[in-house]
This record gives C-alpha cells, sequence and structure tokens, in this order.
C-alpha cells in the first residue's frame, strides 16, 4: 500500500513529465496492437487465397498417387470415400478431381501442364476459379471445353474459341490418348506461374481421354466448416476421413 501511495504522489510530482510518459507508452501499445491486428489479418487472407484457389483445406489421394502421381492410381473405394465425407459434419464442401499430366497442343505450339477433370458445380463451390474468368468467358459449357490460364493462352497465342489438342497416356497401357478441346474460358491471377498451373475440362472428358469409368478419379479436394482444423495435421480428423486413402491437410 505504501509503494501504491510513492507512485501515485510521484504522477503528479511532474504533471507534464507523467502525460508526456503515458503518451509515449499509450501510443506504443496502439501501434502494437494495430501491427498485430494487421499481420493476423494478412495471415488469414493468404490463407484464404492459398486454399480457394486450388488447394481447399485438405486433399485426399490413393498413398501411391500421392507418391508418384501415376494416374492408374485413383482413389481407393470411391463411392465409400464419398459417403464418408457426406456424413462428416466437419466438411462443408468437395470435389472429386481427376488429375493428368498431359501436353497441350496449339497450331504453331506445345506446352505440359497439369490437366484436371472436375465437376463444375462442385468446383464453382471449392475454387475461386470462376471468379477470375476473363470478359466472353464461359466456365466449361460443353462437354469438350477447357479452361486454361492467361499465362498459357500468352504462351500458345490463344484466344477465346481456339481449338487446343490434349495428349496424355492411357492409364492402363501408357498408350497415348488425344482429344480435341475448345478454350471456352480463361482465368487470371495476375501471376504467370499460377495462370500457366492449370487446366481444366469436364471430368468425363478427362476419364475418357484416359481410360477411367465414371466412377474413377485421382483427388477428393474438401472445405472445412471450421478452417482453423486444416492448420493442425495431427488431428485423429485426417484419418477419419481417408479411410483406406491418405487424407492431409493443406498444411504439411
Amino acid at each position: 500500500m505504501t509503494f501504491l501511495k510513492i507512485a501515485w504522489k510521484n504522477l503528479f510530482r511532474n504533471t507534464r513529465r507523467t502525460i508526456i510518459a503515458g503518451s509515449g507508452i499509450g501510443m506504443g501499445l496502439a501501434v502494437l496492437i494495430f501491427a498485430d491486428s494487421f499481420m493476423a489479418g494478412m495471415s488469414d487472407n493468404m490463407i484464404d487465397n492459398a486454399t480457394g484457389t486450388f488447394l481447399g483445406h485438405g486433399q485426399i489421394h490413393a498413398p501411391l498417387f500421392r507418391e508418384n502421381g501415376e494416374v492408374e492410381h485413383a482413389i481407393i473405394n470411391p463411392e465409400k470415400t464419398i459417403r464418408r465425407i457426406d456424413s462428416m459434419p466437419e466438411i462443408k464442401d468437395h470435389s472429386e478431381r481427376v488429375i493428368i499430366q498431359a501436353l497441350v497442343g496449339s497450331a504453331s505450339k506445345s506446352q505440359s501442364i497439369a490437366l484436371w477433370g472436375v465437376d463444375r458445380d462442385q468446383e464453382k463451390k471449392l475454387s475461386m476459379m470462376d471468379d477470375r474468368l476473363s470478359p466472353k468467358s464461359e466456365y466449361l459449357p460443353r462437354e469438350n471445353s477447357i479452361l486454361i490460364g492467361q499465362g498459357l493462352a500468352d504462351e500458345l497465342g490463344i484466344v477465346l474459341g481456339e481449338r487446343l489438342i490434349i495428349t496424355a497416356a492411357k492409364a492402363e497401357t501408357g498408350e497415348p490418348m488425344q482429344e480435341l478441346f475448345i478454350v471456352d474460358g480463361i482465368y487470371s491471377f495476375g501471376s504467370k506461374e499460377m495462370d500457366m498451373a492449370v487446366a481444366m475440362v469436364n471430368r468425363p472428358a478427362a476419364q475418357r481421354l484416359i481410360g477411367f469409368s465414371d466412377n474413377q478419379f485421382h483427388e477428393i479436394a474438401f472445405t472445412l466448416n471450421d478452417p482453423s482444423l486444416a492448420q493442425n495435421k495431427d488431428l485423429p480428423l485426417w484419418n477419419t476421413i481417408g479411410g483406406e486413402n491418405l487424407a492431409e491437410p493443406w498444411v504439411v
């Protein structure tokens, strides 16, 4: 109590000094609080951009596909896996994808790409691709549509409405297969690397290209109702989701 009385008296022994010191401490705390809030907001925004672009909060693959990316390694027991996902309240949305390393060719040039076969209605709920389309672009409106990034379009000298040839190896035999696609959409994230990362076609077209049936695919990407769960890779949740397959959060 004595120390409090002495301290209180000292506060007003030199009022100007007290006001200056108090103001400095207050301003310092305000700056620290602002900086902490700014960094937290920036971090959340970066995470939202990363998970909302392509990744989702988590992904499921067959263990061997995760290891070597070879197209024959489709999701194990796909119907059972999807039923399990649909029954889990933690999962918000999911999208089944066929993922192929393919060669895309225009009249003058070819480029190696990652080709995704997706269900457009599922994918719209999961990724931001439909929000990044150029004017007059459409999101996979027909069976043989292809959606490419602006970087790839520039690299190949392609505009909307032109045709591309996709070449990929058949899953079981490795035999090269080709199909013609029409560029109905071009997306842009403002980065050439991101805009060359992925091209999308309708899932049945991708399955046909590599000889898959309609219930075969390589990846299930999903979002969570609580995104913070994706930052803890040790949760039992991941084993429960994956089952015979391998489920991983985007933070690995």
